[in-house]
């Protein structure tokens, strides 16, 4: 008897615990419905929130269903394709951008496109978009210039600074004094720094900048020469000693011409980086 009443004391409390769940579940469900926190409205401020705080990948997730719901709202298709451009996802913003363009016939979405194409550095997309495209003349001219800082048209460039001296968005002006500032800038030249190798070893690197191996390279020629200098005078031509260290020589001697054209191509690319990340960043702005 103890024992079928302690087991049905047991079955009593599960059916409590069950019952009390779905209880729960039953309020809980049933609270979430006359919220209706997935509706148009809550689901625009959520994805403008993400928007907003920069998590640009669960905000075009979001602003996809937003657009699902309520499809004609231009705000929200062109904060998707926002969300995608930011995100990084250039492949889904310019599907999203032809689709939108397509439809409304707006340069806005035809302007992100053109973005993203700037930042793909698809630059033959981009020239030909901004050929065909009707463009107001200022973004227009903005863009050509941060074209031509792409392809690194130098000459291009300075005689384009002038199309923009109308500019008056902060970015325009941006855009026109980096423009002009590495128009002016002096690159490095990988023939001059080996010819200045050559002559005294590891002046070259020096002069691309990179002192620390340039002192090492010829501190290097320098003390094997040296040595095999030393070698020959003391046991002639035939001194092993002199030699080896001759070849060593060579060897530092002949690395550090090739590592000073290395080094000015490199020093150019780190410039080149610099400014093609300073131009992304004004074309996103824009």
């Amino acid at each position: 008897m103890l024992i079928r009443f302690k087991i049905y004391n047991l079955k009593m409390k599960q059916n409590t615990i069950f019952s009390l769940f779905f209880f729960i579940l039953f309020f809980y469900v049933h609270s979430l419905k006359s919220q209706d926190i997935f509706n148009l409205e809550n689901s625009e401020k959520y994805a403008n929130w993400l928007f907003e705080n920069k998590d640009y990948k669960l905000a075009s997730e979001e602003f996809e269903r937003v657009n699902f719901m309520s499809p004609d709202k231009k705000e929200n298709q062109l904060k998707l394709v926002k969300s995608y451009r930011l995100s990084k996802n250039y492949l889904s913003g310019i599907n999203k951008a032809k689709e939108y363009f397509s439809n409304s016939n707006e340069n806005i979405f035809l302007e992100e496109e053109l973005k993203m194409y700037l930042l793909q550095r698809k630059l033959q997309l981009t020239d030909s978009l901004l050929g065909l495209q009707p463009f107001p003349a200022n973004k227009k001219d903005f863009y050509k210039f941060a074209f031509l800082l792409l392809i690194d048209s130098r000459k291009l460039i300075i005689d384009n600074s002038l199309v923009l001296n109308y500019a008056g968005k902060k970015e325009e002006l941006e855009l026109i004094e980096l423009g002009i500032k590495y128009s002016l800038e002096k690159h490095k030249s990988p023939v001059l720094a080996s010819a200045m190798s050559a002559i005294i070893p590891g002046s070259g690197k020096i002069y691309a900048g990179d002192w620390k191996n340039g002192l090492m390279s010829f501190l290097y020629v320098v003390a094997t020469g040296f040595n095999a200098y030393r070698g020959f005078r003391k046991h002639g031509i035939n001194s092993g000693y002199g030699w080896v260290y001759s070849g060593l020589s060579f060897c530092f001697y002949a690395g550090n011409i090739w590592g000073s054209q290395k080094e000015a191509k490199n020093f150019n690319k780190r410039k080149r980086k610099i400014l093609e990340e300073k131009v992304d960043n004004i074309i996103s702005k824009y």
